[in-house]
């Protein structure tokens, strides 16, 4: 299930920390030559100016520092780190909108806060319970420069080689604005966490209508 591989494999990298270092090559295609890629979008001088893969490394490191702690072994230190120090890379408003197209626009705002609120709890208590059952081996992690594919759009990606089992694909969607980059999709093996959410929202509204929402 998508919710779960994608989320699983964001804790195996933070488990394994940033031992993999920055290489050149695309994240569709991990055995390729080096490449150059273009830059990010220049930010305003008002906006924050932290990269999508220092932000990457910033959070993820932030989680292995977390799991080598032993914080994992407490439900409610598990919640209040990932309320507090994890929560704050994703735009759930963005994610949420995402999420609903093209019927975001029709909702109310209670609907709309109701839909981000929803999404972030899913998202999150995911996190937590396998954040509280990390007990994997690290593997090998490589991680990809970003890759720009969109006006103020980038993905950053990694490759995770497990100790036993296939390598993993994680591609991080980033979006800048106001707040600087944030993530607003998490992909694995090319599973969007997004699209997962996507289908069970489409799913609920055709069930029960945009009311149930």
């Amino acid at each position: 299930m998508i919710r779960v591989s994608v989320l699983a494999a964001v804790l195996w990298i933070a488990g394994a920390g940033l031992t993999g270092g920055l290489h050149a090559q695309p994240l569709g295609a991990p055995y390729a030559a080096p490449y150059a890629v273009a830059g990010p979008s220049l930010p305003t001088p008002a906006r924050p100016t932290a990269s999508p893969d220092r932000l990457l490394e910033q959070g993820l490191g932030r989680m292995r520092g977390f799991l080598e702690q032993g914080g994992a072994r407490d439900p409610a230190r598990v919640e209040a780190f990932l309320e507090e120090q994890i929560a704050p890379y994703f735009d759930f408003d963005r994610m949420a909108a995402w999420v609903a197209r093209p019927i975001y626009r029709r909702m109310a705002p209670t609907q709309q806060a109701k839909l981000r609120e929803d999404l972030k709890e899913r998202f999150l208590a995911v996190l937590a319970r396998e954040l509280g059952g990390f007990t994997r081996p690290q593997p090998r992690v490589d991680y990809y420069r970003p890759v720009t594919i969109g006006p103020d759009e980038m993905e950053v990606g990694a490759r995770v080689l497990p100790a036993a089992g296939y390598p993993i694909r994680l591609s991080f969607r980033f979006q800048l604005g106001d707040d600087g980059w944030k993530v607003v999709d998490v992909s694995s093996n090319g599973h969007s966490a997004v699209h997962y959410f996507r289908q069970r929202f489409l799913s609920t509204v055709e069930r029960y209508g945009l009311k149930a929402r």
